[in-house]
C-alpha cells in the first residue's frame, strides 16, 4: 500500500457566498458520492411524494450538479422529536443516522435558547420542511459515504438584511443563526 491511502482525507468548505442545502448536496456529488443513494433518500425516510432530481448545469461557465428537491407534501411544522423519529426510523446507515440527529439536535437547542423554551418544546419551521430535512439528512449521508475524517469550512459570508420567516420579519442572520455562528470566522455579505 502507499502512504496515500493512510493518509486522513479533509474536505474544506470554501463558503466565500454562503452555503445552501442544495449547494453542498451538489457539491458532495460532485467529489464522487452516490447519486443513485442520494435518489433513494425519500424512500429511506418515508417521504412517497418527494422526489430528488439531479442534473449538470453550468454555472458561470463551470460545469456542476444541481440537486432539486420536488416536494408535493403539505407543509407541516414538526417537534424535533418527530424529525429524530424519521431519522431513527429511516434505512440510513448508523453514522448518517448520527450525524443527522446531531445536527438537528444542535439546532433544536438554538431555537429553545432563542425562545426560551425547553428543547422537547421545539418545533421546527423552515427547517422542519422536508426539503430541509432532505438536504440536512442527504449531506449527512453523502457525507458518511465520502468517509472524511474532517470537514472544516472557511470564514462563512453571513449576508446581511432580514429575512421573512414564520415569526416575522428579522435580520440576517436570523437569533438562532447567530447562536450556532457564535466563535466561528464569518463576514457579511
Amino acid at each position: 500500500e502507499s502512504g496515500l491511502e493512510n493518509q486522513m482525507k479533509t474536505l474544506k468548505i470554501e463558503a466565500f457566498s454562503g452555503i445552501s442545502g442544495d449547494m453542498m448536496l451538489g457539491a458532495l456529488l460532485d467529489l464522487g458520492a452516490s447519486s443513485a443513494m442520494l435518489l433513494d433518500l425519500p424512500r429511506m425516510l418515508g417521504f412517497s411524494d418527494v422526489t430528488i432530481a439531479v442534473t449538470q448545469v453550468k454555472k458561470c461557465g463551470i460545469n456542476c450538479t444541481k440537486v432539486n428537491i420536488e416536494d408535493n407534501t403539505e407543509p407541516v411544522a414538526r417537534h424535533l422529536s418527530n424529525i429524530l423519529a424519521i431519522i431513527d426510523q429511516s434505512d440510513l446507515p448508523a453514522g448518517a443516522k448520527d450525524f443527522a440527529g446531531r445536527v438537528f439536535t444542535v439546532l433544536g437547542e438554538a431555537e429553545a435558547r432563542v425562545h426560551d423554551i425547553p428543547l422537547e418544546s421545539v418545533h421546527f419551521h423552515e427547517v422542519g420542511a422536508v426539503d430541509s430535512i432532505m438536504d440536512i439528512v442527504g449531506a449527512a449521508l453523502l457525507l458518511d459515504t465520502l468517509e472524511y475524517s474532517a470537514v472544516v469550512a472557511s470564514p462563512v459570508c453571513i449576508g446581511s438584511g432580514f429575512v421573512q420567516c414564520d415569526h416575522g420579519k428579522l435580520p440576517v442572520p436570523a437569533p438562532a443563526t447567530e447562536l450556532l455562528l457564535q466563535g466561528m470566522p464569518t463576514y457579511p455579505g
